[in-house]
């Protein structure tokens, strides 16, 4: 073993620019040890600069999705609770809630088509169920290029071929990964979302299809099951408000060159339910409330019995009730 001292080079050689290497021959590799450089300790962190150092977190904490896991905990834990919110949301409880279900960041479709490659089934079988799923719910099925076209072709149709994303030569690959620049480019295929003065229709097949990506892209915040094709949807907000589709500013470019309108995030979680050939009774979840199906956090979180709970758990309710 030995050591060396090496300098930097430059106008500034001092103990500061000094390194010390430890060099440890073993089976012919060298491996470099190399200090740290040290780090000049701050005399306040930011709680102390803003009197904020002896206030918890759940006092200040904003993030709805922590509401949404104090709700998802609150639901599973209890069955009352359970039973309780239906009740509430849809006026009747279950006959069964051992049966029911509850997800978070719910994820079904997506996940369905990443399950359908683990089945055992042939590729190119794969693919022609793929395809099919497509076409028709693009109302495409009558396309004959795309249906006989390659693996290939048909990817390039959809995705934007970059250095980060490839187009497979192999399989269909998920919505989840189109591009909707790529509609707006595409030439092939008697260009189908066509632009211009003659262009309703393909504004509507490119809508279509922006429409589909997103179902992929869409997550409802928890979703409860009552039965095996029929669920309670919920989206949750605290002071956001409600997304909408195109969300990029190069995809709203497009949109806005075609003069096509927005999207909520409801109505791609409604499309998505349907695609799944689920029934959604959808619940939308926000600070102040609102009629029919738009409901308070104080609504959701007053039929809840939360005794048993932790205690930060209980006052990060009473502190988000109380803004």
């Amino acid at each position: 073993m030995r050591f060396l001292l090496l300098k930097r080079k430059g106008k500034h050689s001092d103990s500061a620019s000094t390194r010390r290497i430890r060099i440890l021959r073993a089976n012919r590799l060298i491996y470099v040890s190399r200090e740290p450089p040290k780090r000049k300790k701050m005399n306040k962190c930011i709680r102390e600069f803003f009197n904020l150092e002896d206030k918890p977190y759940y006092e200040i904490c904003r993030e709805e999705q922590n509401l949404c896991a104090l709700l998802y905990h609150l639901l599973l834990v209890n069955p009352e609770n359970l039973q309780n919110f239906l009740e509430l949301v849809v006026g009747r409880k279950t006959s069964r809630p051992d049966n029911a279900q509850i997800y978070v960041e719910f994820a079904y479709l997506r996940d369905t088509w990443k399950e359908f490659g683990n089945g055992g089934l042939p590729l190119g079988e794969q693919n022609q169920r793929r395809r099919h799923f497509i076409l028709s719910a693009l109302g495409l099925d009558g396309h004959e290029g795309l249906r006989n076209c390659s693996v290939e072709e048909f990817n390039a149709v959809f995705i934007k071929k970059t250095e980060k994303k490839k187009l497979s030569f192999s399989h269909i690959q998920s919505p989840s990964s189109w591009s909707i620049t790529q509609f707006d480019e595409v030439e092939q295929f008697d260009n189908i979302f066509r632009k211009g003065e003659e262009s309703e229709k393909g504004n509507q097949e490119f809508l279509r299809a922006a429409r589909f990506k997103w179902c992929f892209n869409v997550k409802p915040d928890i979703v409860i099951f009552t039965s095996e094709d029929k669920v309670i949807s919920i989206e949750a907000k605290f002071e956001s408000v409600e997304g909408k589709y195109p969300s990029s500013p190069e995809d709203k470019k497009r949109f806005k060159a075609r003069n096509l309108s927005y999207e909520s995030q409801t109505k791609i979680q409604k499309e998505m339910f349907e695609l799944l050939g689920i029934e959604a009774h959808h619940v939308f979840v926000t600070k102040k409330g609102g009629e029919g199906n738009h409901l308070s956090w104080k609504d959701v979180f007053g039929i809840l019995e939360v005794s048993a709970a932790p205690t930060f758990l209980r006052k990060q309710i009473d502190s988000a009730l109380s803004k």
